[in-house]
């Protein structure tokens, strides 16, 4: 079984692979976005995702299960709604991304249709 939030399937060390390969500037985990430096430390990048996706920001856990915070995950998707309502209504521009290609694709491609 997988979630989004909560006890998530991503093992705790593959996140912190993941915030690692970001620090380092690899550029396919950037998404298509242009981050400059205010994601070059490994320990800033685990604080952001701390503060905003509720993971433990603890550096010394580095093996076993991850936790995503359900009640920002909730407050996130609705500020993400509001946002690509408002994008939608004025007719902008929206990039649509994932890190998640097999679980998220189809949503995503249901909302750059939508949009």
């Amino acid at each position: 079984e997988t979630r989004i939030a909560g006890d998530v399937a991503t093992p705790r060390e593959n996140n912190l692979a993941h915030y690692r390969h970001l620090a380092n500037g690899k550029r396919n985990w950037w998404l298509g976005l242009e981050l400059g430096d205010r994601w070059t430390d490994e320990q800033d990048v685990l604080a952001v995702m701390a503060e905003r996706c509720g993971v433990n920001d603890d550096p010394g856990h580095r093996q076993g299960q991850d936790t995503i915070d359900p009640d920002l995950t909730l407050a996130g998707l609705d500020r993400m709604a509001a946002r690509l309502r408002e994008a939608a209504e004025a007719g902008e521009r929206v990039l649509v991304a994932t890190g998640h290609p097999g679980a998220l694709l189809d949503l995503h491609r249901r909302t750059a249709q939508a949009l």
